[in-house]
């Protein structure tokens, strides 16, 4: 009697992990609103957030199964959390004005893109991640791994300065800028594809 439930949920365990993201997203901007001097509650809850993007995958892969609205659900989870982040390293005066400069184009590109998703949704397209041809993952989801490591490097750096005295020095700030950059033409790259995945589709229809 119990099988089916069983099976239901291992199934759809992937899309359970992705969507448990999405409150500790929404308690992340609290924090970032309210108490931005919580670094390390911060840097726990982005790490909460990337160790769902990490998990649901692996699961997808081996448990559950891919599926569209697993895609989809995983993709919006990456924007809400980029977008909240994004606001944080434009807000917060403890950021390095040279990575301010590089967020913002960062944002409007993740902005281009998830009205790219909106339009996919809407068509009822594939809004996944779209691979790339010459590799087994696309330009989105490397831009991703790269800026998980750079927010979290960049939470790590003010925890040190605030708590050792160690700030910005010119090492760890070129060295974050490198990073943001090259996600900035990994984001400009998941950009191109998406349009044209799109305007295939809508060529087709």
């Amino acid at each position: 009697m119990n099988k089916g439930p069983k099976n239901w949920f291992f199934r759809n365990l992937a899309n359970i992990v992705t969507l448990s993201a999405f409150p500790l997203c929404f308690v992340l901007l609290w924090v970032i609103i309210s108490h931005r001097d919580q670094t390390v509650t911060i840097l726990i809850l982005v790490t909460s957030v990337f160790l769902t993007d990490f998990f649901d995958g692996k699961i997808a892969r081996n448990i559950s199964g891919t599926s569209k609205f697993g895609g989809a659900a995983d993709r919006l989870r990456d924007k809400l959390l980029l977008g909240i982040m994004f606001l944080f390293l434009i807000l917060d005066g403890r950021i390095h004005l040279s990575l301010k400069i590089i967020t913002v184009p960062l944002a409007v590109v993740e902005t281009a893109l998830l009205v790219y998703w909106f339009i996919g949704l809407k068509k009822k397209m594939d809004v996944s991640t779209v691979k790339s041809s010459m590799s087994r993952f696309g330009h989105g989801q490397i831009k991703m791994f790269l800026l998980s490591i750079a927010i979290l490097l960049c939470l790590l750096n003010i925890i040190i300065e605030e708590r050792w005295g160690l700030g910005y020095h010119l090492w760890s700030t070129f060295f974050l800028n490198s990073i943001f950059l090259v996600s900035l033409f990994y984001a400009v790259k998941s950009f191109i594809s998406h349009r044209i995945k799109y305007s295939r589709h809508v060529s087709a229809e």
